[in-house]
């Protein structure tokens, strides 16, 4: 009697909990992704270091769904992104993911002019509603 209680529990709280994180990852008006170490118009050589900042929002995994949550994408180049959709595992290594909650990054690129943009997505990789991103910078690579 006592096993089937607590089987019954179990199954109630499974079903709250995917209830309560189910449809669209959403974050506060306020949420902002930014740059810690480069600024629009800087010169680095390759490969260079990123670190990523975040105000009023918070990192996890991929594949953790938790409120107010996200992990940080490396957009390169001005790859377009479909902010309804999955962001693409790579494509031609215009995204750059980093799952695992990193908050920064070695990056290698040719010379010359690149742009870049952090982009926060939720544990399947869908950007939020808003969308938590930073201004887009440029930079040059020697």
């Amino acid at each position: 009697m006592k096993i089937k209680y607590t089987m019954a529990m179990i199954s109630v709280l499974f079903l709250m909990a995917t209830t309560l994180y189910a449809g669209e990852s959403t974050a506060p008006d306020n949420a902002e992704a930014y740059f810690i170490n480069l600024k629009d118009g800087d010169v680095v050589k390759s490969p260079f270091l990123i670190q990523f900042g975040l105000r009023n929002f918070g990192v996890a995994p991929a594949l953790v769904d938790w409120p107010n949550t996200g992990h940080f994408h490396l957009i390169i180049d001005g790859a377009p992104v479909d902010y309804n959709a999955p962001i693409p595992e790579t494509k031609a290594g215009a995204y750059i993911h980093y799952g695992l909650g990193q908050i920064e990054g070695t990056v290698s690129l040719p010379p010359g002019k690149h742009t870049l943009q952090i982009l926060m997505a939720d544990h399947e990789h869908v950007p939020h509603t808003p969308v938590v991103k930073s201004k887009v910078i440029t930079i040059t690579v020697e």
